[in-house]
Formats: structure tokens, C-alpha cells, sequence
């Protein structure tokens, strides 16, 4: 994370909105962990910069950030019986090859909603993934979700 010209941070991810690499972002100085990243339009980020603007740095990503992300995903769709599953599956796993981190898919009266987590390297990794997954038919909507969600 780089910050003012010539400035580097050691940091960790804010849990309330996870940014990954190529979100906008800003630093917040915490008064028992360092500096936290957040994602500029974390729900969190209105409260920390009203509240809290003296302790508000700026922050980008560097350019060689050779880290894995976790992202959730919000996927809902029409249930048209077995295979959406193995479907969204193969689609990550062996079109893609993302690793899956935690899977859960619940249906109801014709309709199901998956929250999926998958291991990302940057958020245009994350637009293709959602982009092929919209491409399984049935689904209707992918979208990227934060934790709080």
C-alpha cells in the first residue's frame, strides 16, 4: 500500500468491506491495529471520515501485490433443479480455477441465492467471474457483497 509520494504502509484488510487489489481505498489509523484498508465506499467509511478525518490517510495499491483476496458473491437465480450446483462449481473451479473458500446456496418457491467465497487476485479477475457466471443459465443476478451484507 503506498500512500503520500514515497510513503509505504504495513497493513491489513478491513473486515467490514474487504477491498482487494484495484478498489479505490483509503487507510485508517487504529488506535490498537495499525493501519486498516478500506474500500472508499465501505459502509463504514462515512462514520470513519465524519468522526474520525484525523486518522483518514490516503491510500493506493501498490504495483506488484502478489496477494490472494477473498470476495463473497451474491448469486440468485431460477431453481431449475439438480446441476445449477455443479454447474456454478465447474464454471470457478475448472473453467476459471479459483479456489473456493466457503459455499452456501438455499431455494425457495422456484428461486435460489448462493453466497459464494472465492480466492481473487483484483477486482477485474472479480468482473470476469461474475461476468461467466451470469453466462449459466438460470442465473439472474452476480454481485459482489461485503461481509456485513
Amino acid at each position: 500500500i503506498n500512500g503520500e509520494p514515497g510513503d509505504k504502509y504495513n497493513y491489513t484488510i478491513a473486515k467490514c468491506c474487504n477491498p482487494i487489489q484495484g478498489d479505490d481505498i483509503f487507510g485508517f489509523i487504529t488506535s490498537s491495529s495499525g493501519l486498516k484498508i478500506h474500500r472508499s465506499n465501505c459502509p463504514n467509511a462515512m462514520h470513519l471520515l465524519a468522526n474520525f478525518g484525523y486518522r483518514v490517510v490516503k491510500a493506493e495499491w501498490g504495483a506488484n501485490v502478489n496477494t490472494n483476496f477473498v470476495v463473497d458473491l451474491l448469486i440468485i437465480g431460477i431453481d431449475s433443479g439438480p446441476g445449477v450446483i455443479k454447474s456454478i462449481v465447474n464454471k470457478l473451479s475448472d473453467e476459471i480455477g479459483l479456489n473456493i473458500r466457503a459455499f452456501n446456496i438455499s431455494g425457495e418457491e422456484g428461486y435460489f441465492e448462493g453466497r459464494i467465497s472465492i480466492f481473487v487476485k483484483n477486482n477485474n479477475q472479480v468482473n470476469l467471474i461474475i461476468r461467466k457466471l451470469k453466462e449459466i443459465e438460470g442465473i439472474n443476478s452476480v454481485e459482489r457483497i461485503d461481509k456485513q451484507n
